[in-house]
């Protein structure tokens, strides 16, 4: 599944508009890596837990994503 996609059904973001916002203004982190590529794909390897994922926006908006 797409970036923009993962951040707006998880309420990071209120849409891809406001996610492309985020990514290009250096707000987004995934598992503490900044995000740069609005392109990118989460794939099994963005999983730093057995099934969960860490999305940070800007310095204290945290949000863990599980994935079942």
């Amino acid at each position: 599944m797409g970036l923009l996609d993962v951040l707006v059904k998880s309420n990071v973001a209120d849409s891809k508009g406001s996610a492309r916002k985020l990514i290009a203004g250096g707000g987004l982190y995934l598992n503490n890596i900044r995000q740069t590529d609005e392109r990118k794909k989460l794939s099994a390897s963005d999983l730093l837990w057995p099934n969960a994922a860490l999305f940070r926006s800007g310095k204290k908006n945290y949000c863990l994503l599980l994935i079942r």
